[in-house]
C-alpha cells in the first residue's frame, strides 16, 4: 500500500474483528458498517488532499493511527502524522 500511494490506518480492533469474523468475498459485518465506512471515507479524503498536495479535510481525526507515507513536504506529514 506504502508504495502504490495508498493511504493506511492502523485500528488493531478493526483488524482483529474483521480478520476474526469476516470472510473473503463476503459482506463486512453489520455491526462494522459504520467504522468500515469511516475508514472508507477517511482514505478518500486523504487520497484526495495527497493528489491536490494539500492538508486532508481536518472533518476529524482518522479513525486509527494515520501510517500513511506523505511525500517529503507535503503539508500532512506534518500536520497528521504521529511520530
Amino acid at each position: 500500500a506504502e508504495e502504490a500511494g495508498v493511504p493506511i490506518v492502523r485500528n488493531v480492533a478493526l483488524a482483529r474483528d474483521l480478520l476474526a469474523r469476516g470472510e473473503a468475498g463476503r459482506l463486512v459485518p453489520q455491526d462494522l458498517f459504520d467504522i468500515v465506512a469511516e475508514v472508507v471515507l477517511w482514505a478518500r479524503e486523504v487520497r484526495s488532499a495527497l493528489e491536490a498536495g494539500t492538508l486532508p479535510a481536518p472533518r476529524q481525526a482518522p479513525p486509527g493511527e494515520d501510517l500513511t507515507r506523505y511525500p517529503d513536504g507535503h503539508p500532512g506529514a506534518a500536520a497528521w502524522r504521529v511520530d
